[in-house]
């Protein structure tokens, strides 16, 4: 796979799109631009293009092609997605695949069985995803023997999809499934099993309670709960008085996950437990569930020994929510362990309290570098011009995460002085950072960026391609003139860097609402 390594400044004269970009970022006035484009329907030459790009010399340029079609959700793609599972480039395989499933559009149904006939586990499991999505029980046959793949994933896949059509015949295969060799398989039979409504399934349901897994003995409780037996709550509970740590600790995480407002009793007393891991996790399960009952007690355990309960308890307080907890947060942002502070300041960012804003400015001249961090984005998620400059500094620090957080936090706090250092970020060799500033780019905005944005739609990593797309279909209107232009250089231009770019980009454009507003 090709990498992109030079400044932006160097690539952008040969970019295809720059003719016209200042048009389609300033549109003109209504009644005097082409953009007729106001519906979802997808026009046919959008469709056109991106379907001919599925049979093109380059294997990217294939890929990318079947990935915008999954995007596009246009059920006009489905025959030639299924002609693109015979391509001989695994990855383009995988990708038809899983835009057929992400389709979940029922005539779709022959190709994703066809596909469960595939060399590579990817494509079967994905095709068995696509089966289990519009649980046709036609299905039926194929997804049992899916059960007995040889490869974990397309089993459990297999028990997922067999539980989403609900046809009781798969019970005999799933009760078998609960002693496969891995726990994930059991886990998804148990799942399974209670979908089914079969009371037959009781009997090893209560047997795999006992599973040395207890992802796999949580999944069976629930089961048995759906089936009018003792369940979940129960298990919960009796693992919460009766069971080691790590039990202890699965529990309240699970709890959490419920989001069980007639927990939180419990989960307040587990704040008392002797081992610091099941108290971190019922501080996270607080959280989660939200209750204004936990504010005090959390307080209080921000006075924890252990350090790392002290820097959980700090996120929980952000994620209740109450403004009643800032003061003892700011208090907190002195505390002896850097991960407390710096969570302590994201939390104090969580609650958008003005009466912060003194106590996390003065955190940004802190010599400790996690505590700046954490007043950074708190001030970046406030909206609050300070943090620009500490922001933007970030970006250049050795760690991943750190400079990816920074981008996030420039994104959100919307200042434009950002962007050039965000743009010179895209040329970062590290992936996840540059898919960080493509998003970030996407929230500022302006001309600088949409250019930016455009070449980056290029990157070999379909990721960092994708979300800059997904950026360029939030700032560029859905223009006719622009996608006909667009469309004209995935099917006329030579190069193949422009091909793929442009197939990325026209998919962004046209991609349904919940694709570009997801990750």
């Amino acid at each position: 796979m090709r990498s992109r390594s030079l400044p932006v400044v160097c690539l952008l004269a040969g970019l295809a799109l720059l003719g016209f970009l200042q048009e389609a970022a300033n549109p003109a006035p209504a009644g005097k631009s082409s953009m007729e484009a106001t519906t979802r329907e997808v026009p046919q030459f959008v469709v056109d293009a991106l379907v001919s790009a599925l049979t093109d010399a380059d294997e990217d340029v294939r890929s990318a092609a079947a990935m915008a079609l999954g995007k596009v959700g246009d059920p006009r793609a489905i025959d030639p997605l299924a002609m693109a599972l015979e391509d001989v480039a695994v990855r383009v395989r995988r990708r038809a695949a899983r835009a057929l499933a992400e389709l979940r559009e029922p005539t779709a149904f022959l190709a994703l069985l066809a596909a469960l006939a595939d060399d590579d586990a990817a494509v079967r499991w994905r095709a068995v995803d696509g089966l289990g999505a519009l649980a046709d029980p036609r299905a039926l046959d194929q997804l049992l023997l899916a059960l007995a793949d040889k490869d974990p994933i397309v089993r459990g896949q297999g028990a997922k999809a067999l539980g989403a059509i609900g046809d009781r015949q798969a019970y005999g295969a799933l009760a078998q499934a609960l002693g496969d060799v891995e726990s994930r398989v059991r886990q998804r039979a148990a799942q399974a099993l209670g979908t089914l409504g079969d009371h037959r399934a009781r009997a090893p349901l209560q047997r795999a309670l006992g599973d040395e897994e207890w992802a796999v003995r949580k999944a069976a409780a629930d089961a048995l709960t759906a089936l009018g037996d003792t369940g979940a709550g129960d298990f919960l509970y009796r693992a919460l008085e009766d069971g080691d740590r790590d039990d202890r600790r699965e529990a309240v995480l699970a709890l959490g996950r419920l989001q069980d407002q007639q927990a939180v009793d419990v989960l307040l007393a587990v704040l008392q437990d002797p081992d610091a891991r099941v108290r971190s996790g019922a501080a996270w399960a607080l959280g989660k569930i939200g209750d204004p009952r936990a504010l005090e007690p959390l307080v209080q355990a921000l006075e924890d020994k252990v350090s790392w309960v002290r820097r959980d308890v700090a996120t929980a307080l952000g994620k209740l929510g109450d403004l009643r907890a800032a003061m003892a947060l700011i208090r907190a942002l002195g505390d002896a362990d850097e991960f407390a502070q710096r969570n302590a300041a994201k939390a104090l960012g969580a609650l958008g309290d003005p009466l912060s804003l003194e106590a996390l400015a003065q955190a940004l001249g802190s010599g400790d570098s996690r505590l700046r961090e954490g007043a950074a984005l708190a001030l970046g998620h406030m909206g609050d011009a300070s943090a620009l400059e500490p922001l933007i500094q970030a970006l250049e620090d050795e760690g991943r995460w750190r400079r990816a957080f920074a981008a996030d936090a420039l994104g959100e706090l919307g200042d434009r002085q950002a962007v050039e250092p965000l743009t010179l970020l895209l040329g970062d060799a590290d992936w996840m950072i540059r898919s960080s500033a493509a998003t970030a780019l996407g929230g500022l905005g302006g001309p600088v960026a949409v250019e930016a944005l455009i070449l980056v739609a290029k990157d070999r990593e379909m990721t960092v391609g994708w979300d800059a797309a997904k950026a360029l279909g939030r700032l560029l209107p859905r223009d006719l003139g622009l996608s006909r232009r667009i469309a004209s250089v995935i099917t006329d231009s030579g190069d193949t860097e422009s091909r793929y770019g442009h197939v990325i980009l026209l998919g962004a454009l046209w991609a349904a609402p919940e694709e570009v507003a997801s990750s």
